[in-house]
């Protein structure tokens, strides 16, 4: 008594010739399952609803309703879709098994079909199902047969299966043929009156091999993946089209060969140790996947996962393996921690630049109020002179970090790169020297790009000092602009990562010494640097990573030793069609007011340091050190409160949430807000939005004087977050 008999499964059998049906149902009861039949796949999909079966064995032409559907219904079902589904079929041609992949099939049987096979399969598929449920993995894939193209997204188990007992029918086929051979020897004076009939017959069963051998091999060619099949000794057998793709070897050369050959020498007998049979699994359980490295023809080494099954022929132990090369995978794995390292370092950068920022507004601040008390032309004076221009630099170097780590506060226009090229081409000679020639190709046709003109600036200044250094001895820097349509293709080619669309791109190239690939990826870290100690501070190109991300746009860098370097920005093109009007408004006089103004900061110092700026141009002064004390501050006093100067992040509430609670009882008071937080991150935190106003930190008294009397006279829009 088998396991069914044991424990009875049910099997629905659909199947619209009765004949076929019962003969089907007394072989099965007969081995101890519980039968149902259905006529057609309409009945048996309400049958399978209402009373799920364990397995269920399908013809596939009927009427209402054919098996491809119906296995189409079953496996759609969340409900119902392990329930394992054997198609009865002929296998009359590729189309049939590419059909039952589609729809989902786990096997097919084909008629007419010998009982003692057809038994295995049913009990191997059973005794499966659960570990099969456990560890699918599947597989999307494209196939174009005879002109059309299927999509199939299957079990890589069920494709091995499919392969599996493809190649035992086309054995159990051939060995047929050759008794039947021999049978026609032994017997050729007795037949000779039937030579025709017979032959006629041989040819059918001949073409009928030949399609099921046609079928096999169409699967194995349209594979995606490498498919190799080794004997026992681990001679190579079998190989498809894309093994030939992938390893670089003619078919002609593998067969024969042993399968370590496609691995490099000192992994060879890691996996001559992993396909012997006593470490693999049965043929049940194939081994999942595995990340080895392959070896190429050319001695090229990449990276590949392997999936191995074994099978029993009847000429002993085969195993199939299935590599997949994972070189595309390990390029996008590689890209996102180069992405996490520059974000992290970005982060480190932006808040040593914001606390950095915050002391030299105390050492600018107050080296600004020591000026004007000092007699000029005395040594003091010209010390804090001195003070002044070392915090000037401080300043610039904490602003390059903020660029990098797109935290800087841009005023973004629009405008046309070929103007601002133009604009810099008297100086950017000046700044290269004569030994180099300067040659710009600008596209008259470029589009316009939405972006801050000082940046911009910054960056085509940064690149070309770059590439001055990069030729000593003088040669040519070129500067081009273009057009360009950005596709999948160039994120493939490149490596890196954008949103496809239209931009506009600013080429610089110089005939410099180069870079070598170790140097090019380390160039956008801030303080990488190739030149000596104290010739450069390692930020320019950071400042434009920095920049050109921050503006939604993306660089690219190609050099080798000795041919020059080559950096290519690419900006999103702009909507608009006509360029920003730019207007100066900057003062050059302390302004000084008479208004009463609430200024809310937590660094003691730097509040009282605002306190002396904004009472010595005649302001009355309220102060607070975080949100809660403005709120106390301001309810406490009775008269008019004209103005809020409001550090952004600060403890108990923030700069806008002090806003919005005070402009409920003084909605004509004004809002100026201070930070060395600037722009994006606070968006993203959804603290304020772009257009407010917002004085950065480090800043002097004219600055913020300035700011201040452009706020209370209404020259600057001040918004606030909901």
């Amino acid at each position: 008594m088998n396991a069914a008999a044991a424990n009875p499964l049910r099997v629905l059998i659909v199947e619209d010739s009765r004949t076929q049906a019962e003969g089907l149902r007394f072989l099965l009861e007969g081995s101890g399952y519980q039968v149902s039949i259905v006529p057609n796949g309409g009945a048996a999909l309400e049958s399978v609803r209402a009373n799920p079966p364990t397995l269920i064995i399908s013809d596939i032409v009927m009427p209402q309703m054919d098996g491809y559907t119906l296995c189409r219904h079953v496996k759609n079902d969340p409900a119902l879709r392990d329930i394992p589904v054997i198609l009865m079929t002929s296998l009359s041609s590729p189309e049939d098994v590419i059909n039952g992949l589609e729809c989902g099939a786990d096997n097919f049987i084909r008629k007419p079909c010998d009982e003692t096979y057809l038994l295995s399969r049913i009990e191997y598929i059973l005794s499966n199902r659960r570990t099969r449920a456990d560890a699918k993995m599947g597989v999307e894939m494209e196939i174009v047969l005879r002109g059309k193209k299927h999509r199939i997204g299957s079990e890589r188990q069920q494709i091995v299966d499919l392969l599996i007992s493809t190649f035992e029918d086309a054995v159990h086929l051939n060995e047929q043929l050759r008794q039947k051979q021999e049978q026609l020897t032994a017997l050729a004076a007795e037949l000779e009156k039937k030579v025709e009939e017979r032959t006629a017959d041989l040819a059918a069963e001949v073409a009928e091999r030949k399609q099921a051998e046609a079928t096999y091999r169409a699967l194995l060619e349209a594979a995606p993946d490498s498919i190799i099949g080794s004997a026992a000794d681990g001679s190579i057998v079998l190989v498809n089209a894309r093994t030939e793709e992938l390893f670089g070897y003619r078919r002609d050369e593998l067969i024969g060969q042993p399968v370590e050959i496609l691995f490099p020498m000192h992994l060879r007998d890691s996996y001559r140790h992993y396909r012997t049979a006593p470490s693999l699994p049965d043929a049940d359980s194939p081994q999942l996947g595995t990340a080895f490295i392959g070896r190429r023809k050319d001695e090229s080494e990449f990276p590949i996962d392997i999936a191995l099954s074994p099978v029993e022929t009847h000429v002993g132990l085969a195993v199939i393996a299935i590599l997949r090369d994972l070189t595309e995978r390990k390029k996008l794995e590689s890209m996102v921690l180069q992405a996490q390292k520059m974000d992290a370092i970005g982060s480190l950068a932006g808040g040593i630049a914001h606390d950095f920022n915050n002391l030299l507004g105390l050492v600018v601040g107050y080296g600004e109020l020591a000026l004007t008390e000092a007699p000029e032309g005395s040594r003091l004076h010209d010390r804090i002179v001195q003070i002044g221009k070392a915090a000037n630099r401080a300043t610039a170097l904490t602003r390059q970090l903020l660029a990098f780590s797109r935290r800087q506060v841009l005023e973004p226009r629009i405008l046309s790169l070929n103007d601002v090229v133009t604009d810099l081409a008297r100086m950017l000679g000046r700044l290269i020297g004569e030994h180099i020639e300067l040659v710009t190709l600008l596209d008259p046709h470029v589009g316009l790009v939405e972006a801050d003109p000082t940046q911009i600036e910054q960056v085509l200044m940064n690149l070309v000092v770059n590439a001055r250094d990069a030729m000593p001895q003088g040669g040519r820097l070129t500067i081009a602009t273009s057009n360009e349509e950005l596709d999948t293709n160039h994120f493939k080619r490149h490596a890196v990562e954008f949103v496809p669309g239209s931009y506009v791109k600013i080429e610089v190239t110089d005939t410099g010494f180069g870079m070598d690939a170790d140097t090019r990826q380390h160039i956008f870290e801030p303080f990488f640097t190739t030149k000596e100690i104290g010739k450069g501070t390692g930020l320019g190109l950071s400042t434009v990573f920095g920049i050109v991300k921050q503006s939604k746009g993306y660089v690219w860098v190609y050099s080798e030793p000795g041919k020059g370097t080559t950096f290519q920005v690419y900006l999103p093109r702009a909507t608009a069609t006509e360029k920003s009007q730019l207007v100066d408004s900057v003062s050059t006089t302390i302004l000084t007011g008479i208004e009463t103004v609430l200024l809310v900061e937590d660094s003691e110092p730097l509040r009282e340091l605002g306190r002396e700026f904004l009472e010595t141009a005649g302001y009355t002064v309220l102060e607070a050190g975080d949100g809660i004390s403005a709120i106390e501050v301001a309810e406490k006093y009775n008269g008019s409160i004209h103005a809020l100067i409001s550090d952004v992040i600060l403890p108990g509430l923030i700069g806008s949430e002090v806003a919005k609670k005070l402009l409920v009882r003084r909605p004509s008071m004004k809002v100026l807000y201070v930070s060395g937080y600037p722009g994006e991150m606070l968006s993203h935190q959804g603290v304020l939005k772009t257009g407010i106003a917002l004085l950065q930190k480090p800043y002097t008294q004219q600055a913020l004087l300035q700011k201040l009397r452009e706020v209370l006279d209404g020259r600057s829009k001040s918004e606030i977050v909901a």
